[in-house]
């Protein structure tokens, strides 16, 4: 019986784009006010078209198109992005998912992958703090809590009083979400959001997940809650 769901964040609760998107609109008012003669449109265009080109050292390559910018400024747009309060919400399915827990009397976590102040910012922007009862940023622990780690798990598992094979974690990321079930007996489900950014990523190992899902709601239905 499954009494503890642990939530992955981004792309699963929140769309990492939305926050993306969210950053950019930051950084393109920024640099249009550092470097007069850009307007923030032109600015957020140039960046949306670099990261389509690769999501990696976006800022880079685009001061390199933005007359007046400089590596000064690509490293102030890293850190804005990084630590800017985002504009995002939850997923419509969220709140019923939540909803159901409640009902079902099944604890919630989030263990969640990133720098501390940037997830902990995306925590507070759509009330994940008030809505589950333990959240674990991996960005606050020594790098060998970074999933696929099992140390975050193990301390959910003290944390609750439960055991692995008790204890569900909802992901998107077949780089890392699912891999831990190679080390420990917990049960794995991926959500596929539409515009989910590891959507095609490999898995680690072929290590799949127990169940597959397009809402969160839809994983009572599921064998595992059989």
């Amino acid at each position: 019986m499954i009494r503890l769901v642990v939530c992955d964040f981004d792309d699963t609760l929140a769309l990492e784009r939305d926050f993306v998107s969210s950053g950019f609109a930051a950084c393109s008012k920024h640099l249009s006010q550092m470097c007069p003669g850009n307007t923030p449109e032109a600015v957020l265009q140039i960046l949306w078209e670099e990261f389509r080109f690769s999501p990696r050292n976006v800022f880079d390559r685009a001061i390199k198109r933005i007359p007046g910018a400089s590596e000064k400024d690509a490293r102030a747009c890293v850190e804005l992005y990084r630590n800017h309060f985002p504009t995002i919400s939850y997923q419509p399915d969220v709140r019923e998912f939540l909803r159901q827990l409640n009902a079902r009397r099944i604890h919630s976590a989030i263990v969640t992958d990133g720098s501390s102040t940037t997830q902990h910012n995306k925590i507070m922007a759509v009330g994940a703090d008030a809505d589950f009862e333990k959240i674990i940023v991996t960005g606050d622990h020594p790098e060998n809590w970074h999933k696929p780690s099992p140390l975050p798990f193990e301390a959910l598992r003290e944390h609750f009083g439960v055991e692995y094979p008790e204890m569900l974690y909802i992901g998107d990321n077949p780089r890392k979400d699912f891999a831990v079930k190679g080390k420990i007996p917990i049960r794995t489900a991926r959500i596929l959001r539409p515009g989910g950014i590891y959507a095609d990523a490999p898995y680690i190992d072929e290590i799949r997940e127990d169940a597959r899902i397009s809402s969160l709601p839809e994983i009572f239905d599921t064998p595992l809650f059989k």
